[in-house]
């Protein structure tokens, strides 16, 4: 199964090659305008398939992709690759505005092509677990960093739109009393982003991200019926219970597994290998969520104020 991989920064590098190594029956294909990262990463990884261009990996063939390429360029590669037959696995977003995002899923629907959005966390196995305790009522998820802000669109399309979309995952929603807070600089940059709201059995999600704690962290603690969990950067689980306290961690895992890049992409390469297609409908509201808190972030006379949306 030839497999391309777009783009060959970090996340392609760190995420994506290693669990494209490890599978049985699969090719790597890479894929850069960069000639000397090209063959950097193909002599380190003795991949031979090696393409400066999107329309030349496809000339020579592909049966899946991945696109890891900037984000403002996923449409137009995603869409090259729909046009083309192949399934594609985007890196989120789909796009940086939702209305691209919108026109790639109707592109996606017409030519009936299969379609799947980057989503990590929803594979992660300690968030996994989580998504099936029925007696959970309140989900908090935090995701802080430690870097210099960026202005809204950005930050919002490329960072907090996995808090959004996690949040989505464990409590499903109607999102019919979402709430949105935005804290702006004078400059434009975010200071802080945030969502509430109600699930439809009446669990309460918040997810908050901000650039003023110091630290790059991520935090998802839930609680119900006298007990808590606490899972740290995806990892780290504690289970609290009155005041006892358990905490563990598969050290032996790798990293792609305890992120959930193993399982999503093995679920994308199966769907590829049996032709079947996937639906990225539900990914498309974390896109619209996300607009509205670009839109509530940059509004006239934005500042600290929140309200429903």
């Amino acid at each position: 199964m030839r497999v391309g991989i777009i783009g060959l920064g970090s996340i392609a590098q760190k995420a994506y090659l290693p669990v494209l190594a490890s599978l049985p029956g699969v090719t790597p294909v890479l894929v850069t305008r960069d000639p000397r990262t090209l063959a950097a990463i193909g002599d380190a990884h003795r991949i031979p398939d090696r393409f400066g261009s999107v329309d030349d990996a496809i000339a020579a063939g592909l049966d899946a992709a991945l696109v890891h390429t900037p984000s403002p360029t996923h449409p137009e590669i995603a869409s090259l690759l729909l046009r083309a037959g192949v399934p594609v696995l985007v890196d989120k977003p789909l796009a940086t505005r939702y209305e691209d995002a919108r026109d790639l899923v109707s592109l996606a629907a017409e030519l009936d092509g299969s379609l799947m959005v980057g989503f990590n966390r929803r594979y992660a196995p300690a968030y996994r677990a989580l998504a099936d305790w029925s007696d959970a009522d309140v989900v908090t998820l935090t995701k802080h960093r430690a870097s210099a802000p960026g202005v809204a669109r950005d930050m919002v399309f490329d960072d907090f739109i996995h808090v959004i979309d996690t949040l989505r995952f464990l409590v499903p929603s109607t999102l019919a009393d979402l709430v949105i807070t935005t804290s702006v600089a004078d400059d434009g940059r975010c200071r802080r982003l945030a969502v509430q709201f109600t699930g439809i059995d009446d669990r309460l999600a918040v997810g908050v991200m901000s650039w003023t704690a110091g630290l790059t962290d991520e935090v998802l603690d839930v609680i119900g019926d006298g007990r808590r969990r606490r899972v740290t950067d995806l990892a780290d689980v504690e289970d609290l219970v009155g005041s006892a306290r358990l905490t563990r961690r598969d050290g032996w895992a790798p990293v792609g597994r305890l992120r959930g890049f193993e399982s999503m992409v093995e679920t994308f390469l199966a769907a590829a290998r049996d032709g079947r297609r996937l639906d990225p409908t539900d990914a498309l509201v974390t896109h619209e969520i996300c607009e509205r808190v670009v839109h509530h972030a940059t509004r006239p006379g934005r500042g600290d104020a929140a309200g429903p949306e």
